[in-house]
């Protein structure tokens, strides 16, 4: 935190001025070339949609940026009701309930972050965009759920969910969800668009070539394992308590959990981000938000070495009905 901060305070060029003083120290105090930055001040905002393909790209990060505030204003309205003693760890169908619910009430925070994003990005297709926010994500989802529900239904399975119970997700997320987020689009389209510290230009400067270790590839994958060391003790439990029926309790611990790995993803990203633009490249959209967003990648991996250390299921069936059950 210390190194992130003294970096954001101290580079050069970071007021957005347009003068370079050729007599500074090209160099931070950490050994990292900063001139550059100087030199690259025009291009930091340069959407790069030069083509459909990367139009499409940064259309897509609108989606997923919308979708991701929707889930950690989910998250923080939950344990917020959980240290306040309103949700029961009990009782896991209260909280099952209670994430279904504020999930489908954030749509409308969903909508807001995403139209701003795409706004900014000189977007035009807005009605698209607000679509594809509303029902990527929980299309996905929803997928998956019914699928495993129809697997559970051809064995005859009683853990199946009931056609009823589908019908009532459905109508949430049509009926509540959806309008929600074409509310929140709403007024993102209505604010004022963000405007750029610096003015981008209209051709780009040429990317030099990059030393391996810039690869996007790379420095994904290395992004991820800081976040997901902060949480990877606290996952255990957590994963105890789905998997081994234990019952959770420590929300207080969880709820800090979460914070640390709030703020270890936002350093993580501010820092691989400086890095790219030090070494003139611009190309920073994606990578900002996959730098951190790797650590999902990490946990899946821990879910499986879960499965397969910690758990006796290999029957595809058994691992179908406890997914499914711990998922509805």
């Amino acid at each position: 935190m210390v190194m992130c901060s003294d970096l954001l305070l101290t580079t050069p060029c970071s007021s957005g001025t347009d003068d370079v003083d050729d007599d500074d120290d090209d160099e931070d105090k950490y050994g990292t070339d900063v001139s550059n930055l100087c030199y690259n001040n025009y291009d930091v905002y340069y959407p790069t949609y030069h083509h459909f393909i990367s139009y499409l790209l940064l259309s897509s990060l609108s989606v997923f940026v919308g979708s991701g505030v929707q889930l950690c204003c989910m998250c923080i309205a939950t344990l917020t009701f959980a240290l306040l003693g309103l949700l029961s760890p009990a009782n896991r169908g209260s909280l099952i309930t209670a994430f279904i619910l504020l999930f489908v009430f954030m749509g409308s925070f969903a909508g807001y972050h995403s139209s701003c994003i795409y706004k900014m990005f000189r977007g035009i297709l807005w009605k698209q965009n607000t679509l594809t926010t509303a029902f990527f994500y929980p299309g996905v989802v929803f997928t998956i759920i019914f699928i495993l529900n129809v697997i559970l239904w051809a064995y005859g399975s009683s853990g199946a969910i009931p056609f009823g119970s589908l019908f009532t997700l459905l109508f949430l997320w049509f009926c509540v969800s959806v309008p929600l987020v074409f509310f929140g689009s709403f007024f993102g389209y209505k604010k004022e668009i963000f405007t750029f510290p610096v003015r981008t230009n209209q051709i780009p400067r040429a990317i030099p070539h990059q030393q391996w270790y810039m690869n996007p590839i790379i420095t994904c994958m290395l992004g991820g394992i800081l976040p997901f060391g902060a949480v990877s003790v606290e996952l255990y439990f957590i994963m105890s308590a789905l998997w081994l029926h234990q019952i959770y309790y420590i929300f207080g611990f969880l709820f800090l959990v979460m914070i640390v790995l709030v703020v270890t993803c936002a350093e993580v990203s501010i820092l691989l981000c400086y890095f790219q633009l030090v070494n003139e490249d611009y190309r920073w959209w994606w990578r900002s938000f996959l730098h951190s967003g790797s650590c999902a990648f990490y946990t899946m991996l821990y879910a499986v070495w879960y499965n397969l250390t910690e758990l006796d299921m290999t029957d595809t069936m058994v691992i179908c009905l406890s997914s499914h059950l711990h998922s509805s």
